[in-house]
């Protein structure tokens, strides 16, 4: 009997205030809704699942950096904190490299739209390659290899 291939969703990210389109100066951002835009995806995506997915909220990426600093994971490079000269009262996330980061930690599990890197580590290329495949978020995996 044939292997039915699951069709893997076509995820839509929107970052933050895209839930204002249409809303929010609509002279300049225009008058469309991100819920019509959503709808002409699906449109275009032919019947194959569309996940839209949308946040405003940037301190949840400071709790996925903690969540896994606390689970043993190490900022190779730390954008907790950062201030921007002339905004210093603004809320900003800087790029940040987790280390050592397992596959059970939500930096890993969760889609993290900010700017964070989370590198596992694995002891084979076959390991790597099945880390890579079991990976639900498409681009959302590479491989470095020490020697090539």
């Amino acid at each position: 009997m044939p292997t039915k291939t699951k069709i893997r969703p076509i995820y839509i990210l929107n970052g933050p205030n895209l839930n204002r389109l249409g809303k929010r100066e609509p002279e300049i951002y225009s008058t469309t809704t991100l819920a019509q835009i959503e709808s002409q995806c699906r449109e275009e995506a032919g019947g194959a699942p569309v996940e839209f997915r949308q946040s405003n909220s940037e301190p949840q990426i400071i709790d996925w950096i903690h969540e896994a600093i606390d689970a043993g994971a190490v900022a190779v490079v730390d954008g907790r904190g950062l201030t921007v000269d002339g905004f210093e009262n603004g809320f900003y996330v800087g790029p940040t490299i987790l280390d050592n980061v397992t596959t059970d930690m939500r930096a890993y599990t969760d889609e993290v739209f900010g700017p964070l890197l989370t590198v596992v580590r694995v002891d084979s290329y076959e390991e790597a390659i099945e880390l890579v495949n079991s990976s639900p978020f498409a681009n959302g995996a590479a491989i470095f290899t020490g020697p090539g």
